[in-house]
């Protein structure tokens, strides 16, 4: 979708981050800062994962004779694709069953200590996310991300939260 200039969806994703600090993007000596912790194994085992997801998914093209998807289909590109994936999904009813999605605009607010304001209202068909507190004009949004340590939060979202 992000190569098809008559996408539904290209003005959104040419909104996400080109770049992303998440350890799957990490070198080795980035990596090293994680040893001793909890998150040290897990980042390697999802670099170790990308790659091979990446490895099957571009032999099943190879064997359907798709050259064009071929052509765009990088490393780099499935890479950033699973990272904006591991970041930004959230999970919303269809058809009664939890699917992992994108919400355009939601995905892109930052987490804040605060309470889980964003529900899936299924009489309206929507997700309706409200404010934890007031903002002016111009503050930043936060909503809260729920109850995760951090190594989760570096892992997924690229960041260690202080306070928690």
């Amino acid at each position: 979708e992000k190569h098809k200039s008559k996408s539904f969806w290209k003005s959104y994703i040419d909104t996400l981050p080109r770049t992303l600090d998440l350890p799957m993007f990490w070198t080795a000596e980035e990596l090293s800062v994680l040893k001793g912790t909890s998150s040290f194994a897990s980042a390697i085992q999802h670099q170790i994962n990308t790659l091979m997801q990446y490895f099957r998914i571009r032999q099943e093209l190879m064997a359907k004779g798709t050259t064009q998807e071929l052509a765009s289909f990088t490393y780099e590109e499935y890479r950033w694709a699973v990272g904006i994936i591991m970041s930004r999904q959230n999970f919303v009813p269809v058809d009664d069953k939890p699917q992992i999605c994108l919400i355009p605009l939601w995905d892109m607010l930052n987490h804040d200590e605060g309470e889980v304001s964003t529900f899936y209202n299924k009489e309206e068909d929507v997700t309706q996310s409200f404010a934890m507190r007031n903002f002016a004009k111009g503050d930043q949004l936060f909503i809260y991300y729920g109850e995760r340590p951090n190594s989760m939060f570096v892992l997924y979202q690229g960041f260690y939260f202080p306070r928690n």
